[in-house]
């Protein structure tokens, strides 16, 4: 365990104050229940479940990308745009090589009531945005919380600020590796 938090750590040293030269922008945190991501640029890493992730968006392409350490090897999701619908699909292997499979597919988003639903596996999942402010197109602050697989997923962004088309991806990899991990 000491091991992955020195990793996380590094990764954090190294790569966040990187990416905030480059786009002079400033770290928040993402937190929840078995949830503890630094977040900057459209990216974040941290830990999911005591797993290692780190995910980012691409706002060129539309893709985001979750990477994941599981049982001693690294796993990669992408998140993007396929037969018109945006979807993904995370893949990992226990240490006794049983495959395990998550779909996740975004499937809208309501800006009145601010629910954007996504399908994990079979489920329907609609998750509510709350913030402390709503300005310029994005959410400042944001918690997203809901029901899944019967138990209450939350997760909150402090110290940041996410529009709709970032909230449905951070949605999409961090609501889909707490179904999956």
């Amino acid at each position: 365990m000491n091991l992955i938090k020195i990793l996380i750590l590094a990764l954090t040293l190294i790569a966040l104050p990187a990416m905030a030269e480059d786009h002079g922008t400033t770290a928040a945190t993402i937190s929840g229940q078995e949830i503890s991501l630094m977040e900057i640029d459209h990216g974040f890493s941290g830990m999911i479940k005591n797993t290692l992730v780190f995910g980012t968006l691409d706002e060129e392409s539309g893709k985001s990308t979750l990477v994941f350490k599981k049982a001693g090897k690294v796993f990669h999701a992408d998140f993007q745009k396929t037969d018109g619908s945006m979807k993904g699909f995370l893949q990992s292997e226990d240490e006794n090589g049983i495959v395990k499979l998550t779909q996740v597919e975004f499937l809208s988003v309501d800006r009145v009531s601010q629910v954007i639903t996504v399908k994990i596996d079979n489920e329907e999942v609609k998750v509510a945005i709350k913030a402390d402010r709503f300005e310029n197109n994005h959410f400042y602050n944001p918690t997203y919380s809901a029901i899944m697989k019967g138990k209450s997923v939350a997760f909150s962004l402090a110290g940041g600020k996410a529009c709709y088309n970032f909230s449905a991806h951070l949605i999409m990899m961090i609501f889909g590796a707490m179904a999956h991990l």
